[in-house]
């Protein structure tokens, strides 16, 4: 059978001093892909979506002799790999472990903060705190503000309830830098109605 573990990928160039994000991420994803000398039997394909994320359970035993190689050949970026077994057989194995690799070496190291895992909220009380309420006349506009993780995740659960449908996402230009937002556009009388819903799906029961 086999053991599966869940990876994940964050990417970070060296001499821009950033992390990859987006169309760049995914190129040099889609690179290791189809590299054949590294996964030949598409173990990284099977492991990774092309954003970097959990595609499925696998077995990507390779994976820190892999990235070493393929770290060569794209030496000015560092390669973040998270591992989390599918069925761990003790509390040693519990957990994710991580590794950073840089032109064929490879460090282990503690979860970076931007890897973290977006959260969900506490109470209602800090569920409505985050989210801006703005009055256009006839409509009220909830916004939220935040990182792509929590973005994603928010966007997802509030898909999940009966205001699918005046939820929309929607990407704008922060003052002071860029950001993005997911707004929420209702009628006055449904806002109370949208805090019922949203904390059902939003705040840890």
């Amino acid at each position: 059978m086999g053991i599966y573990s869940y990876f994940r990928l964050e990417i970070l160039d060296n001499q821009a001093r950033k992390i990859l994000e987006g169309d760049g991420k995914q190129h040099i994803i889609q690179t290791l892909f189809d590299d054949t000398e590294i996964d030949q039997y598409d173990f990284a394909e099977n492991a990774l979506t092309l954003d970097g994320e959990t595609n499925d359970e696998a077995k990507w035993y390779d994976c820190q002799q892999d990235l070493e190689i393929f770290s060569t050949k794209h030496a000015h970026l560092t390669f973040i790999v998270g591992q989390r077994l599918c069925c761990p057989e003790s509390e040693d194995e519990e957990g994710e472990f991580f590794m950073a690799i840089t032109n064929g070496a490879t460090r282990h190291i503690h979860e970076p903060a931007f890897m973290k895992a977006a959260t969900l909220f506490n109470s209602r009380e800090e569920l409505q705190d985050a989210f801006m309420t703005m009055g256009h006349g006839d409509t009220v506009d909830l916004v939220f503000r935040g990182n792509d993780k929590q973005l994603e995740l928010i966007y997802t659960k509030l898909h999940s309830t009966s205001f699918k449908e005046q939820t929309a996402k929607t990407f704008t230009l922060m003052s002071g830098g860029g950001g993005s937002s997911i707004t929420v556009r209702i009628q006055p009388e449904q806002v109370e109605a949208f805090w019922n819903a949203a904390a059902q799906v939003l705040v840890i029961q």
